[in-house]
């Protein structure tokens, strides 16, 4: 009966164990946070195909996601005010939701031809080799403009 009941605690205390480890290791999903309390930055990476060699890609981060949960988002300066224009609204989450059922592509071009479009300084920029350029994001919406070559 002694063995029966110490193989007994020995198996509840290995379910307990590994219950407890399973719950840490679901709890890193590697994109809120670790284990010891640290952040990690969610990443995309994004390829741009069909380049000529030496042509250079240039990455404007329009639309931002605030750490450290990336639940909430912040829109560039002079897009925000054209979107503001745009849309009527002021608010940020309201502005979002105007744009949900907007084409992305109408909205930028009217941005871009709009006075007031200055770009965020300090873009990504690589230049094509391969015929491709490769970036690595973090969250957000980057409008992409490419300088071509002669």
């Amino acid at each position: 009966m002694k063995k029966a009941i110490k193989t007994l605690v020995a198996l509840v205390l290995a379910l307990v164990l590994a219950a407890s480890l399973s719950a840490a290791a679901w709890a890193d999903d590697g994109e809120t946070g670790n284990q010891n309390g640290g952040t990690t930055t969610p990443q995309a990476t994004v390829t741009v195909n069909g380049l000529a060699d030496s042509e250079t890609v240039n990455a404007y981060k329009l639309i931002s996601y605030v750490e450290p949960y990336y639940n909430t988002l912040t829109i560039f300066g002079s897009y925000k005010s054209y979107l503001e224009t745009k849309s009527g609204e002021t608010d940020t989450n309201k502005i979002l939701t105007w744009l949900i059922d907007k084409p992305a592509a109408g909205v930028l071009e009217g941005y871009l031809a709009s006075e007031n479009n200055d770009l965020p300084v300090n873009p990504q920029t690589k230049t094509a080799t391969n015929n491709k350029v490769e970036f690595t994001f973090e969250p957000g919406y980057y409008l992409l403009t490419v300088t071509t070559t002669t």
